[in-house]
């Protein structure tokens, strides 16, 4: 007798993969920063073709951790256990509370050459643990942890919508990430200086940021079966693809930061010519 894909031993094995792919996607994004650490406060100590493979890597690992979580996000939508999101949020958050303390304790000591007094020392933890904000860009770890508990009230409101009206929703919610992510702010500020105020900056834009994938866990939630049936038929092709682009991008940027003759910011303007493929691959991904 075959197992239901669609019933408990189908989803918890599932979940296992997507667990095991998002720790996965997470220790890249730390070695991505660390390296970039490293080289901040020691220069000379990182060669360019390393900190550009690391930035390349640690942007994709950003993609793949958030996507991943979103995939969470519809598991549990999918199995209305709004009740068991303080445990996950406590799980998710674990890591990144563990590593907060360890760069304020660290890091900034390296950086500035002191270390931090205790008063000061709980204040910027609790300030990086709420917002992510003086953590480098590691405040999506939060965001991860905050969309567990937004999920179910989204998922509410979206509940009696049609599937086109729900992927309407996700689709703006994907423009506003791209927007974000200054593929389209440049021009619309330039064009419209009054929207300026609506992008905001720095830990502002979480918000709208991890609208998207807070959507896009609730949208796969919603139908769930459908989105997981075909994701396990077509997993192995996507993710394929998706590791040769990684790995093509990569060795673009390695070649340009070796090129550019140890510029940083030539290899960080570089970087970001791959953050338009971060919303398709997000679709990809799905």
């Amino acid at each position: 007798m075959t197992s239901d894909p669609t019933g408990r031993e189908g989803r918890d094995g599932w979940l296992i993969e997507v667990e095991a792919l998002r720790a996965v996607a997470f220790v890249l994004i730390v070695f991505g920063h660390a390296v970039g650490v490293l080289a901040s406060v020691q220069h000379g100590s990182v060669t360019m073709a390393l900190f550009g493979a690391a930035l390349a890597l640690s942007r994709f690992s950003l993609l793949a951790f958030m996507t991943m979580s979103s995939l969470l996000v519809a598991h549990r939508v999918s199995l209305g256990r709004s009740g068991s999101a303080v445990r996950a949020a406590t799980r998710m958050a674990m890591p990144y509370a563990v590593l907060t303390v360890a760069y304020l304790l660290v890091g900034k000591a390296l950086a500035g050459g002191t270390s931090m007094l205790a008063p000061q020392l709980v204040s910027e933890v609790v300030r990086a643990w709420l917002t992510g904000s003086g953590f480098y860009h590691l405040w999506y770890v939060v965001v991860a942890v905050q969309i567990v508990f937004v999920a179910p009230l989204l998922a509410r409101w979206m509940r009696p919508l049609s599937r086109r009206d729900r992927g309407i929703v996700l689709l703006a919610a994907i423009a506003g990430t791209m927007a974000l992510l200054g593929q389209i702010e440049g021009p619309i500020t330039r064009a419209l200086p009054w929207t300026s105020a609506l992008f905001g900056s720095g830990s502002d834009r979480v918000f709208v940021f991890w609208l998207a994938y807070i959507v896009l866990g609730v949208v796969i939630g919603l139908d769930y079966d459908t989105w997981m049936s075909a994701l396990r038929r077509y997993r192995v092709p996507m993710f394929a693809g998706y590791a040769i682009a990684v790995a093509a991008l990569t060795a673009v940027v390695v070649r340009q930061a070796m090129d550019v003759h140890g510029d940083y910011q030539a290899v960080v303007a570089i970087s970001r010519v791959m953050q338009p493929w971060i919303v398709p691959f997000e679709v990809l991904s799905i």
